[in-house]
Formats: C-alpha cells, structure tokens, sequence
C-alpha cells in the first residue's frame, strides 16, 4: 500500500496511511488535507523545500529528482550485486553462492538457464549476446557483439597467454588422439581410422563448404583465399601446383601403408565404412542391413528424389 498524499511514490508504513517522512510532517501543526487535496504539485515541493517545513530528503521530491535518486540506487545495486559475484567467484563457486558444476563457472540453474536462452534466440534468429538484434548471416552474434567481442579479445589477450593457449590446444588435442576420443570435441570415435567423429567431420566440411563458395564469389582461391590468376580455375598456380602433386603422391602410393585419412581413395574410404556396418552418408549412425545407409539418411533420400520428380514433372507441363 503507497502513502495517501498526493504524488508521493514511497509505500505507507504497516498499519499506517503515510510513509516516514509524511508521518513527520503530520505530526507539525499543518494539516495533511493542505498537502493531499489542495495544494498541487508545485506548492506541495515549495512546502518542502522553502524552508518552512523542515524535512529530510526522503520524502516528496519533484519526478526528476526522484528518477535521478532512483537511477542512484539502482547502480549502487549492481555495485553491491558485481562485488558479491566476484566475493563468490574467488571462493569457487557460481555467482550466486552456490556450488559449481564440474568444469564450469556456474551453479546447474544458472547454467540450465543459459543454455535454454541460448537455444531459444538462435532458434529465433536473434544475437545470443544481446538478444535483441538479428544475429550475421554464418555467425550466432550481431555485428556489434562481435565487435565487442573481438575488441575484448584484443584487449586481454597477450602475447604470453596466445602461446600458452596454443601449447594447451595441441596437448588436448594430442591427448584427445591418443585415447581414441574426436580430437575436436573429445566425443567418441565411430571410425578410429580418422581424427575426428561423424558429426564434426561433417560440421567441419559445411564450414569448409561456405567458406569455398564465399571466396568463389569473390573471385579468389578457394584454398588459400589469395588472387587467382586464372578466373577460368577455382585455385591459384601455386594451390593447383600443391593439388596435382598430391594427387600424384596418392596414385603412386603403395597400400597399406597407414596413410592418413586424407590421403586415401575414396573408395579405400567406403570399403572401410561398409566393412564397420557404418552409415556411408553421416558416417556416425548403423546402417540398415544390407543397404549402406542408415534409416535416417535412405528416408532424407526418398524425400530429396521425391522433390526432384516433382521439380522434373512440374518443368516438363511448363514446356
């Protein structure tokens, strides 16, 4: 319940109609209807701070004054809220005071909540920074939360912690590899022939895809990015040089030599893949007996062979 006077934005006490400060001024020989009925606005401040009414600040005060104090007290809680976090943090636990999830900085609720409200605004097209502008084509942030982003990389990153970042990457990389784990993202390894898992070899191939066709249409090397001197070619001389030499290399290569993925023939690769019973689309799920996909992938099949009729027959009625 607010305070009865007119335009005082405080709540009245427990039992009471008036906040502190107006039970003070009550308690003076003027009249509360003075304050709550006749007077307007402006006579009411002018009582109040013209000097024949003394009271503290913590009354009525004029709208903007009182947004200012509002303003005030609202950064002084995050103040207050910033220093609790990183009492809280130096102790090893979440923000809020309670313990951890292994291997991160916050508590399973906090941590539960972001994911969702990460999910949520991609799914929705939105920044997952920010949440309130539309995320840049290929990427999950807008550009001026990248911007940000990189501007803080910029500014905390030194030379000394690039170099201990790069020692750790490859020592988790090494280590992920030595345990037969996907050398990205440490799941397991369907093909232990390959470095990494079914669903990352194909996440790594559409980026690699995107990032071929970008450079395609701007005219450059699909490999390396540069130049090309040729715009009949989607590489320049010296990527074509290094393509026809490897290609040279694998022709001439003896079998079974433990060679790298990479430097395999395809169809060493799909011998391999049939032989393991695995999918020869995704490369990560069984395949159906006796076909060499799985359930998944021959019904994503049917679907894309039944638009293609359609598309086929819609075209020949046209002509």
């Amino acid at each position: 319940m607010k305070c009865i006077e007119k335009s005082c934005p405080f709540p009245a006490n427990e039992g009471e109609q008036h906040c502190r400060c107006h039970e003070r001024l009550c308690a003076l020989d003027i009249s509360p209807s003075e304050l709550c009925v006749s007077m307007t606005d402006d006579d009411i401040s002018s009582a109040i701070y013209d000097g024949s009414v003394s009271i503290s600040k913590g009354g009525l005060v004029p709208l903007d004054e009182w947004i200012e104090n509002k303003n005030w007290l609202r950064k002084r809680a995050a103040a207050y809220a910033n220093q609790r976090s990183q009492r809280n943090r130096a102790k090893g636990l979440c923000f809020c005071g309670k313990e951890r999830v292994p291997g991160r900085k916050l508590c399973f609720d906090h941590y539960r909540r972001g994911i969702e409200q990460f999910q949520r605004r991609r799914k929705g097209g939105l920044c997952v920074g920010c949440g309130r502008r539309p995320r840049e084509e290929g990427k999950i942030r807008c550009d001026s939360c990248l911007d940000a982003a990189h501007r803080s990389y910029a500014k905390n990153m030194t030379a000394q912690k690039r170099a201990a970042r790069k020692v750790s990457a490859a020592s988790l990389r090494a280590s992920r590899i030595e345990s037969g784990a996907c050398a990205d993202c440490g799941g397991r390894r369907e093909d232990l022939a390959g470095l990494t898992c079914g669903g990352c070899r194909r996440k790594n191939n559409n980026a690699l895809s995107r990032l071929r066709k970008t450079r395609l249409s701007a005219g450059l090397c699909s490999r390396c990015g540069r130049a090309k001197q040729n715009r009949a070619l989607d590489n320049c001389r010296n990527c074509e040089r290094k393509k026809r030499s490897k290609r040279i290399a694998e022709r001439t290569a003896p079998r079974n030599t433990g060679l790298a993925p990479s430097r395999r023939t395809k169809a060493e690769r799909y011998r391999e893949i049939r032989k393991a019973g695995i999918c020869a689309a995704c490369e990560s799920s069984p395949a159906v007996p006796g076909r060499a996909k799985c359930m998944s992938c021959l019904s994503r099949q049917r679907q894309q062979s039944k638009l293609r009729y359609q598309a086929l027959c819609a075209r020949k009625n046209r002509q």
